[in-house]
């Protein structure tokens, strides 16, 4: 994914890798939300358990690093969760290279305050695609209320919440990302729930 592309801006974390780092919006969980009005405050580390991802990789990951941008100018409130893969790849920095060449998963959740502003998330990867900004159209998924891999990462939507998770290891293809990211999709829908 490229670094600064309009479609997604505001949901895509932006040149955190040069082929992807697309971040998915997270649907609510359960725990962590707040009472007042408006989107909810989301944690995007409690969604996904590193454990989880280290039995489904297969290599171990460092602990998950939360960084919410808060409430954004679309009027969502995001949480992000990064969790690099303890390889080869994370002792080898590349100073010219996001993260510094590491492979990692990265977890993008925004609590929306309709279901209707929600529906945006996903709707911008579609936009993209048909201004070829990303490279394919995005294949529909049966996850959520809404869901798309989009070939960098599975985006998916339950009623006012929206998340994106994308797996960047080297040694993998797209396919198994592919598998691996609707997998971790599913993980995450259960443990979210949104009012809306």
């Amino acid at each position: 994914m490229k670094a600064g592309y309009r479609c997604c801006a505001a949901h895509i974390l932006n040149g955190v890798s040069s082929v992807v780092i697309a971040v998915l919006v997270l649907l609510v969980p359960a725990k962590g939300i707040s009472d007042t009005p408006g989107p909810r405050s989301v944690d995007a580390c409690a969604l996904l358990m590193m454990s989880e991802l280290s039995t489904l990789l297969g290599v171990p990951v460092e602990a998950g690093v939360r960084d919410d941008s808060g409430l954004t100018s679309e009027g969502a409130y995001s949480s992000t969760c990064l969790w690099k893969i303890h390889n080869d790849r994370l002792l080898a920095h590349d100073p010219n290279a996001s993260l510094g060449g590491a492979d990692f998963a990265i977890l993008n959740v925004f609590s929306w305050p309709s279901r209707r502003a929600a529906e945006t998330f996903l709707q911008s990867f579609r936009t993209a695609a048909d201004n070829n900004l990303i490279p394919m159209h995005p294949a529909a998924l049966d996850i959520g209320d809404d869901s798309l891999w989009w070939g960098d990462g599975v985006a998916v939507r339950r009623g006012s919440v929206s998340f994106g998770i994308s797996v960047v290891l080297k040694s993998a293809d797209g396919d198994k990302r592919r598998v691996w990211e609707e997998s971790l999709a599913k993980k995450i829908l259960a443990r979210i729930h949104s009012d809306n």
